[in-house]
C-alpha cells in the first residue's frame, strides 16, 4: 500500500511540567506545615494536663472551703443562739425570695 497522508502530531508540555513541579512543592510544603502543627500541638499537651490538674485542684479548694464556712456557721450557731436565730432568718428570707421569683404573674 501507498502512503497518502503523513501526520505530526507535536504536543508542548512544559507548561505540564512546570504544574507538576509546582503540585510536588506544594504537597512537600503541606507536609512540612503538617509535622510543624503537630510539634505545636506536642508541645502543648503538658501544659494542658497543668491546666486540667489546676482547675480539679482549685475545684477541690472551693468545695473544701465552703465545707469550712458551713461548719463554722454550725458552730457558731451553738455557740450563740442569736447568731443561730439569724441564720434561720437568713435561711427563710432565701425561700421566701426563692418563691417570690418563682411565682407565676
Amino acid at each position: 500500500m501507498t502512503e497518502i497522508a503523513t501526520i505530526s502530531l507535536r504536543v508542548d508540555t512544559s507548561n505540564l511540567e512546570k504544574g507538576d513541579r509546582a503540585l510536588e512543592h506544594f504537597g512537600d510544603t503541606a507536609a512540612r506545615t503538617a509535622a510543624q502543627a503537630d510539634n505545636i500541638n506536642t508541645s502543648f499537651t503538658p501544659a494542658t494536663r497543668t491546666l486540667n490538674a489546676f482547675g480539679h485542684q482549685t475545684s477541690q479548694a472551693t468545695h473544701s472551703l465552703q465545707q469550712q464556712r458551713d461548719e463554722l456557721h454550725r458552730l457558731l450557731g451553738k455557740i450563740h443562739p442569736v447568731t443561730a436565730a439569724f441564720g434561720k432568718l437568713d435561711e427563710m428570707e432565701a425561700q421566701l425570695r426563692r418563691y417570690g421569683c418563682s411565682r407565676i404573674n
